[in-house]
């Protein structure tokens, strides 16, 4: 799959985890290297996850770190982010109650 994408298709990639997550090119390279899955991922399918993110309340820190510690958020389908998402905030919703 990976041979099949163009430089310019992977040059996007880099460009987005440049940009939205504010990366160094020595981050970026070392992201890729640990989630070589996010070069494959059209950068089309990153952007609505992105959205999402930001969209509840993830300042561009949030999403740095979140994205450094588990880039599959944004490899994951909308939906199923959005689903996950939606439990998480249940789960520490209730879990903030009980304190």
């Amino acid at each position: 799959m990976l041979l099949a994408r163009s430089d310019a298709d992977l040059q996007a990639v880099v460009d987005l985890l440049a940009t939205r997550l504010q990366l160094d090119p020595a981050e970026a390279a070392a992201l890729v290297l640990r989630h070589p899955q996010l070069l494959v991922q059209p950068v089309e399918q990153m952007l609505p996850n992105i959205g999402f993110l930001v969209g509840v309340g993830l300042t561009s820190g949030d999403l740095r770190a979140m994205l450094l510690g588990e880039p599959k958020w944004l490899t994951r389908p909308l939906r199923d982010l959005m689903q996950q998402w939606r439990f998480l905030e249940q789960v520490v919703f209730k879990v903030g109650r009980r304190e």
